[in-house]
């Protein structure tokens, strides 16, 4: 029915028949106050959408142009220089570093390395310093009648000792220039070498010479020591000699 009405008078046709309809119904409001009144607009807001039809939706518009491109953003603000360190070299002998050198780095040291301790043994030329102990062990274990156990000087003497200058543990002047135990010998005197007997079985100490001139001493690279056994027997002890 109301698709009739609809099709006949138009959609504007029909909300105001709608509108008129209303009116007649409610009565003479409108005439009385010159407009719908709220109940009546309520009334016809209804009808309205129950016969009016929603649009269809029309088709998406073309896009629109593209927009002027916005103006750049200001400059950032310069950075600040950066600071050139302050080198300072500090002298050998100066308190800064403990006296060792080194620089300085604004206020920060930056100093040499310490000194370690003096390479030893001392070696100038070759030769043992004046002063300067080597020390070592010898031993023989023989059946023979005689032995012999060789001392070499691993640091060669400037030159070779005397008989005066060597002094083994029996001898009557052992405590003047020499002090030993099981452990240790030490040589009191430069220029002299000291032989510390441990332990000697079936043997007699015979004397310190050079190999190769055969008297008592020592040559610049060594001495050996002589024994007379009595039956199989074997010896031990310490030696040290200060450079002269």
């Amino acid at each position: 029915m109301l698709s009739r009405f609809r099709d006949h008078f138009g959609t504007g046709g029909l909300i105001i028949a709608v509108a008129a309809l209303v009116i007649a119904l409610t009565g003479g409001a409108y005439a009385a106050t010159g407009g719908l009144t709220g109940k009546q607009k309520k009334e016809v807001e209804k009808i309205v959408k129950k016969v009016v039809p929603k649009g269809v939706p029309g088709p998406t518009g073309p896009a629109g142009p593209t927009g002027p491109a916005g103006s750049p953003g200001s400059a950032g603000s310069a950075g600040t220089n950066g600071k050139t360190p302050v080198v300072t070299e500090v002298p050998l002998g100066e308190p800064e570093c403990e006296e060792r050198g080194g620089v300085t780095v604004d206020a920060s040291e930056i100093c040499n390395g310490e000194e370690g301790p003096e390479g030893q043994p001392w070696t100038p030329n070759n030769t043992l310093p004046t002063g300067a102990v080597e020390s070592g062990i010898w031993s023989f274990n023989t059946a023979a009648s005689e032995a012999y156990a060789a001392i070499g000087f691993t640091i060669p003497l400037t030159s070779g000792l005397t008989s005066t200058q060597v002094h083994y543990s029996t001898d009557a002047d052992f405590a003047t220039f020499c002090q030993a135990n099981q452990t240790e010998i030490k040589v009191l005197a430069n220029g002299n070498l000291c032989v510390s007997q441990i332990e000697l079985f079936h043997g007699t100490n015979l004397g310190i010479f050079t190999p190769s001139l055969g008297g008592a001493g020592t040559a610049s690279v060594g001495a050996m020591l002589s024994f007379s056994m009595t039956e199989a027997g074997f010896g031990w002890g310490l030696w040290a000699v200060k450079g002269a």
